[in-house]
């Protein structure tokens, strides 16, 4: 990125922040801040594969963008980093796959976890239900804090619910068609 490019990118993230579209939360430090463990509504927003990692050559990554819907965090966003996901391990691709199974795809095809697919074009503003968790057994050498992770569930419906941000607003005047389920079974 030149150094025009980043100064207008960041030129367009002050502006947001200031008229009131991002969230200062939105660009801090832990995007987990002041949100507790446990289940949340969201919103897929977007899909990204990272290919140029410049503190991690050769890895290719994948991270998936959701936005909070409900709640007192309805608005924020978050998200999913698959880190390594060309390797071919069983570990890291059973993750890969039981991601987006629970995002509703199946069966997977690899070939579509590409910038631009249409398989992540189809999945924008699908209704998830996620979950935040602290690893207590493991702690980040980098913060000397314990892992917090996201993890999709599931997919909530396959209706048509909007945009994330419609969801949000329709979560806040209480006209959400998105239900909190009764189905107990476990993914």
């Amino acid at each position: 990125m030149s150094d025009a490019d980043l100064a207008t990118r960041l030129a367009e993230l002050q502006k947001d922040i200031d008229e009131g579209r991002l969230k200062p939360e939105d660009v801090r430090g832990d995007q987990l801040d002041g949100i507790e463990d446990g289940t949340y509504h969201a919103a897929v927003s977007g899909f990204e594969v990272l290919d140029d990692l410049q503190d991690y050559p050769g890895v290719v990554a994948l991270k998936t963008m959701l936005m909070i819907t409900s709640g007192e965090h309805g608005g924020r966003n978050l998200e999913i980093f698959m880190w390594d996901i060309l390797k071919r391990d069983e570990r890291k691709l059973g993750f890969l796959r039981s991601h987006f199974y629970n995002l509703g795809v199946t069966p997977l095809d690899f070939t579509q976890i590409q910038n631009g697919s249409q398989m992540f074009h189809d999945l924008l503003d699908v209704p998830v239900e996620i979950a935040v968790s602290t690893s207590h057994d493991k702690i980040n050498p980098k913060t000397n804090k314990p892992y917090r992770n996201i993890y999709v569930n599931r997919r909530l419906d396959d209706g048509d619910f909007g945009t994330a941000e419609e969801q949000v607003a329709a979560f806040d005047n209480g006209t959400s068609p998105v239900a909190e389920s009764t189905d107990d079974i476990p993914f």
